[in-house]
């Protein structure tokens, strides 16, 4: 891994960091969890692609407070040998909560500064944010998140996120779609912009699977250490994460 570049692995990165902040809606009941295991691929553009299983957990530990853990195990990467891409790469621990009856909640994601693999050496992150939940009917909900990213990462711009999902509960197949929006603060105060949709199927009342599709419709360009970007939407290309996971609830 050590004769990739910084632009390489941040790309990486960016698969695992799809399954990160859990969702945008209130933590379950009280002494109730969920395990989840997920897939995702990262195409920013025809000649490069990425890929990343991930590994989840989280669990209500009164009502309204949520720990959770994720363990990003990036597999494939483009001109990669599979010895040199796979590991265990950026653990993340998230706590939120959420305010009782006013539909309002704070998180918290903690990147911690562990990689196997041989010559990465990652930085401790942090991201804070604030949800809010909007409930139209019991069939229509929207989640909403606003955060701040690379509070701590030393030579990175904080980077200002916004994201909302729309679920419809419909009980055999719950469709869903969501947007996310990015401000990286640096100096060209680069923005990106993404459409999200998917469904999520019900197995009995504890196993759920669901699989999305994520197109990054404007912006897209790479910060690296040395303070440079690297454009990676090219002309007539749509950057795309399509991701699949397996849950369960107990």
């Amino acid at each position: 891994m050590k004769r990739f570049s910084a632009v390489a692995a941040a790309l990486l990165l960016a698969v695992s960091a799809s399954f990160a902040s859990w969702d945008y809606f209130p933590p379950n009941d009280a002494k109730e969890g969920e395990a989840k295991v997920g897939f995702g691929m990262y195409m920013p553009n025809s000649d490069f692609t990425a890929t990343a299983l991930t590994i989840g957990a989280r669990y209500s530990i009164i009502s309204g407070l949520e720990a959770s853990v994720i363990l990003p195990l990036p597999t494939s990467m483009t001109d990669a040998d599979f010895g040199d891409v796979f590991g265990l790469s950026c653990p993340i621990v998230g706590i939120r909560y959420w305010v009782p009856l006013v539909g309002i909640g704070f998180m918290g994601d903690f990147v911690l500064p562990v990689d196997t693999r041989e010559g990465i050496e990652p930085d401790f992150d942090m991201t804070i944010g604030l949800q809010y939940l909007r409930r139209f009917t019991p069939l229509l909900q929207i989640g909403s998140e606003i955060r701040l990213e690379n509070l701590v990462t030393d030579g990175a711009d904080i980077d200002m996120g916004l994201g909302s999902e729309m679920n419809l509960n419909l009980g055999i197949i719950n469709p869903f779609f969501g947007i996310e929006w990015n401000n990286l603060f640096a100096n060209n105060y680069n923005t990106t912009f993404d459409l999200i949709m998917g469904v999520a199927v019900p197995i009995g009342d504890k196993i759920s699977i669901d699989a999305s599709l994520q197109l990054g419709i404007a912006g897209y360009k790479v910060l690296v250490p040395d303070m440079t970007t690297l454009t990676i939407k090219e002309e007539n290309e749509t950057p795309m994460i399509i991701s699949a996971h397996i849950s369960y609830s107990f």
